[in-house]
This record gives structure tokens, C-alpha cells and sequence, in this order.
């Protein structure tokens, strides 16, 4: 949305993702006393609240058109490698 000149749409869609989310969070871990219970839920919940805000934000303001190039894939992954490595050395000796 920032490229689109409408920061306000993404805050707004972020907005009421993470209200929607921690009042479901809130409410099963009230009904169920289970905090696994509670997450599972949460998480399935929220995936679903991501995907259906998310399109209405990308249906409206976005052209998607999803691609797969491998020149692109691995000029990813070349790039990615030295965070990666930093952060596969931080967790495993930390």
C-alpha cells in the first residue's frame, strides 16, 4: 500500500487484524482455561482473518500477478545467505 500512496489501507487492514486476533485469543482462553487450545485457534483464526483482509486490500489497490523465475529465486537465496548464515550461527552457539 505504500507504493500505492495508501499507507492508510495497510494500517487500517493491520488494524483490525490484530484486534480481531487478540480478541479471539482473549475470548478462548477465557471459554477453554487451555493456553494450547487457545493458540491453535488463535493461529487458525488469524490465517484466516490475514487472507481474507488481505485480499480485499490486494483486490482493490494491487495488480498480483504471482511469477516464478529461477534467476530471481536464486538471486534471492545468494543475497539471503550471509543473514542466514549469521542467524543459523547465532542461534546455534547461543
Amino acid at each position: 500500500m505504500q507504493q500505492c500512496g495508501r499507507l492508510d489501507v495497510g494500517a487500517k487492514a493491520a488494524t483490525i487484524r490484530i484486534t480481531i486476533s487478540t480478541v479471539i485469543y482473549i475470548i478462548m482462553l477465557i471459554i477453554t482455561h487451555d493456553l494450547v487450545v487457545s493458540t491453535i485457534v488463535w493461529f487458525v483464526a488469524n490465517c484466516i482473518v490475514y487472507l481474507f483482509t488481505s485480499q480485499n486490500v490486494i483486490r482493490n489497490y494491487a495488480v498480483f500477478k504471482p511469477s516464478i523465475n529461477k534467476g530471481t529465486i536464486t538471486r534471492l537465496a545468494i543475497i539471503g545467505l550471509p543473514l542466514f548464515l549469521s542467524y543459523f550461527l547465532s542461534m546455534y552457539i547461543g
